[in-house]
């Protein structure tokens, strides 16, 4: 039984009617052009998706990866005068719009589309046949068109046309001698619908509301290896398509990823599907699924299944899904070719079998690469840091990837309980409150002392290595004070997870650089104006010359690739004014001036503004820190480190080097001491007293 055959239908109906409203009103989208955004988003193909509002040739969205194209039409109605959906039927000129669009897909060159998205679309296919005839593979390649409607039926005569379309497309066809196969897949209101419950599905409960805590796994004919805690055997692949129809995305409830719809590798399993070879060869081209359960039953003489009790699929969810994609995309012959021959290699273990189910993700992933940071996302600590900065700081806290789609999408299911709603997470700005985990431990890693290693290991900083340091310990020094030693930052740690407060301050911190400093292009532009330049007149190396000698223009670049560096600079100094105690002051330092505006308004350019009239507030601690980094970054520059800078052949490397960092912390304790003694007239000080160096002056902004 599916959702569109149960009460909670118009629900549903309702649900999408808003989200299409939201989608028109927030994006300022026509209703066709919001409507089909919804409706590709719901039916699972957001994703790389790129869509064309004008001039479509048929075409109002496509998509492609390196094994096959998809690509869409969307009919409508308009809403009725109460801006209720009419769900009518729908004529045939859906179909013809498919028909113009396989035209278009076929006939077109490159040269003779002045529609940018259609010329990308047109470059791509012919990169792929280009590929195809030089890997001289007989496998068509699978181009989709699919036919989306927000109604429920087409026409009668209508839906004879979509079957003749069907018909006629059902053999290879040849372009530019590359097999190419085509494939028409229709998608009704309960499709759209039936999709979304799966998704939605956190209970044992079928979409009509029955209890059903249980799948059966039918065994191929080879049997099964198993005892009385696992078993491995090749199942039905049909019948997974079934249990993900029956219970949605309850099965897999334990898997500790986010769904990444529309993945390349997603569209790989599902057009390895659409070939009957491939199909038939599917067990051995795949990794299979591993599933945990509470029990299983065992097959016998009279039943030939598994049955799996509380099923929890932790490795396989991509193929479940593209599985499920492909059999509602074959036409009745290959649906039973499926049924009989397509198998999948499953897992099966008890959860009591293994003491840590990650390891178990771990080594089982590597189709859809598993990331580090994804395998500690159920961490005690990580939903512990999501509850905080939700509840304690208004922030959103990304764990893994695609946690803010899915929490926007779902809130009263999201994992951990976050007691609020998507919105709670806004600013007046219409920007989102949202932390990745990535970034932050980026951040936070360079403030403590280690912007090296977070720009150099970006990837690595989820495995053993670094992961406690940055997650779990709260180091007692900076890393200056180790002498950039990790070893023996780790040593000298306390073994408590750092304030989120403090490491939000890391994240601002960098936020900041990175969206105040100019980008190249708006550098370049900029020192042109300034030096009077027309760029149109000069060579590139004539230009580049001519700006080489423009003091401004150089800083600029210099400082483009130092947001991390600054991050460090800003812990390194909260940590010679604070010491360990820094640690207890996060809440102080975010309540400061313009912390407190990016925390709460994610504004950097009011900031910046402000910095630019020398109209900030005395004691505003980021203004002080930039413009104090900013004149230690130009006098280093002035002074010798500039030539070393140019010289060097990989620039971001020289700028977190020992080296320069070591200057910089040097200089930085030479002006605290400098302060004692004499006043200092720049901008950044206008708040130091007489005779107060500069780490007493940074106390005073935090703590008066």
């Amino acid at each position: 039984m599916n959702l569109s055959q149960s009460s909670h239908r118009q629900t549903f109906i309702d649900l999408l009617a808003e989200d299409i409203r939201k989608t028109a009103a927030n994006e300022s989208y026509t209703f066709p052009a919001a409507a089909a955004r919804v409706l590709l988003k719901w039916l699972g193909y957001e994703n790389d998706m790129t869509f064309i509002d004008t001039k479509d040739r048929g075409i109002d969205a496509w998509s492609a990866t390196n094994d096959g194209f998809d690509l869409f039409q969307v009919k409508t109605h308009e809403q009725d005068s109460d801006g209720l959906l009419d769900l009518s039927a729908f004529d045939g000129s859906g179909i013809r719009d498919l028909e113009r669009a396989k035209n278009f897909w076929v006939t077109e060159r490159f040269d003779k589309v002045p529609q940018k998205d259609l010329r990308l679309l047109v470059s791509r296919r012919d990169s792929a046949l280009r590929s195809h005839r030089l890997e001289a593979t007989a496998t068509a390649i699978p181009v989709t068109f699919h036919l989306v409607i927000l109604g429920n039926v087409l026409t009668p005569q209508a839906a004879a046309e979509f079957q003749a379309f069907q018909r006629a497309n059902a053999e290879p066809i040849l372009l530019d001698e590359i097999p190419i196969q085509i494939y028409a897949v229709l998608h009704t209101i309960d499709d759209v619908i039936d999709g979304k419950w799966r998704e939605r599905n956190r209970d044992w409960m079928d979409a009509k509301g029955r209890k059903q805590d249980r799948i059966n796994l039918r065994t191929s004919n080879e049997g099964a290896i198993n005892d009385n805690h696992n078993a491995i055997f090749y199942c039905k692949a049909s019948d997974l398509v079934d249990a993900y129809n029956a219970l949605g995305y309850q099965i897999f409830e334990p898997n500790v990823r986010a769904n990444i719809s529309n993945s390349r590798v997603n569209q790989a399993i599902r057009d390895s599907v659409l070939h009957q070879r491939s199909r038939r060869e599917f067990r051995f081209l795949n990794n299979g699924v591993t599933i945990t359960c509470d029990s299983f039953i065992k097959p016998n003489n009279q039943r030939k299944h598994f049955t799996v009790i509380h099923p929890g699929i932790v490795n396989g969810l991509q193929t479940v899904v593209a599985l499920h994609t492909a059999f509602q995309q074959l036409n009745q012959r290959d649906k039973e070719d499926f049924e009989q021959n397509c198998s999948v290699m499953v897992r099966l273990l008890l959860n009591t079998a293994v003491d840590d189910i990650t390891k178990v993700v771990k080594a089982t992933n590597n189709q859809n690469p598993m990331k580090p940071r994804n395998l500690v996302s159920n961490n005690f600590e990580q939903l512990l840091y999501a509850r905080i900065f939700a509840e304690d700081l208004s922030w959103f806290y990304e764990s893994k990837e695609g946690a803010w789609e899915a929490f926007d999408q779902d809130p009263k299911r999201w994992r951990p309980a976050l007691s609020k709603h998507p919105r709670e997470f806004k600013t007046d700005r219409r920007k989102t409150r949202r932390l990745d985990n990535a970034d932050l431990a980026q951040t936070w890693l360079a403030f403590i002392g280690f912007a090296s290693e977070a720009v150099n290991e970006k990837k690595t900083l989820f495995e053993d290595r670094f992961y406690a340091l940055i997650f779990k310990q709260q180091p007692r020094k900076h890393g200056f004070d180790y002498d950039f030693a990790l070893a023996r930052a780790r040593e000298d740690s306390i073994d408590l997870s750092p304030s989120a407060s403090l490491m939000l301050v890391s994240y601002l911190s960098w936020y900041f650089v990175d969206a105040v400093v100019p980008t190249a292009s708006q550098n370049r532009q900029a020192a042109c104006t300034r030096l009077g330049i027309d760029p149109s007149r000069l060579t590139k190396s004539d230009l580049d010359a001519r700006l080489s000698g423009d003091n401004q223009f150089i800083l600029n670049q210099i400082l483009a690739g130092m947001s991390l560096l600054f991050t460090e600079f800003v812990g390194f100094v909260l940590y010679r004014t604070f010491g360990e105690n820094i640690h207890h002051l996060g809440k102080r330092i975010l309540d400061n001036h313009s912390f407190s505006m990016m925390a709460k308004s994610l504004a950097p350019e009011v900031i910046k503004d402000h910095i630019d009239s020398n109209t900030f507030n005395e004691k505003d601690l980021l203004c002080v820190l930039w413009l104090l980094f900013v004149e230690t970054i130009e006098n280093m520059v002035a002074s010798g480190w500039e030539e070393n800078y140019r010289a060097a052949p990989i620039k971001v490397r020289f700028i977190f080097s020992r080296e320069t960092r070591e200057r910089l912390y040097r200089e930085i304790q030479k002006t605290n001491e400098f302060m004692k003694k004499r006043s200092v007239r720049d901008p950044w000080a206008i708040g130091v007293k007489e005779g107060q160096g500069l780490f007493d002056f940074i106390r005073s902004c935090i703590m008066e």
